[in-house]
């Protein structure tokens, strides 16, 4: 009896480790992971509520981004609309959106490639490149997408496969001429 009851004690307790600790949740309470829109409950168009005046910003893990209009660019680019936005060297944004429509909101999340946001941001050894389609969550709004603008905003957590490391990227903005 003590043999079964020691081997559904140990069975439980391991099953518990391994949940909380497989990336399908973060027990770290000051993760960036948490700071994310819940992948259960997105953004409908009232929830997207912000705005913003530059060509491209957002705020990541909490720090408030801006790349003006003469760092931001657009391309189109094998049917897909390419912003690269860069603030410093190897730090920025690059969205690769194809098929967005205006008045629109997309997924971003997690296996999603042909609508995805990366986010590079340089160290000493060199640069670290999170992307929204290793998170769980992410999405983007399309405003206006014209012969001559493309407006929209956008939000995602981005995971840096290299290393495990989680951004949250929030209140994202872009507004290019093309």
């Amino acid at each position: 009896m003590k043999k079964i009851l020691f081997s559904i004690i140990f069975v439980v307790t391991a099953t518990t480790f391994f949940a909380c600790n497989n990336g399908d949740y973060n027990a770290n309470a000051t993760s960036a992971a948490n700071g994310s829109v819940n992948p259960l409950d997105v953004l409908d168009s009232t929830g997207f509520n912000w705005t913003g005046t530059d060509a491209v910003s957002a705020y990541v893990n909490g720090n408030f981004v801006h790349v003006d209009s003469t760092n931001a660019f657009f391309a189109f680019t094998g049917g897909a609309n390419v912003i690269t936005a860069f603030y410093g060297i190897s730090r920025g944004f690059q969205l690769h959106l194809e098929d967005v429509y205006s008045n629109n909101i997309y997924p971003m999340g997690y296996s999603v490639t042909n609508r995805y946001v990366s986010f590079s941001d340089s160290i000493a050894s060199g640069p670290i490149t999170y992307f929204s389609y290793y998170g769980n969550v992410g999405q983007v709004q399309i405003l206006r997408n014209d012969p001559t603008r493309i407006v929209g905003r956008f939000h995602f957590q981005g995971l840096d496969k290299i290393n495990g490391t989680v951004i949250n990227v929030s209140k994202g903005w872009f507004s290019l001429h093309k």
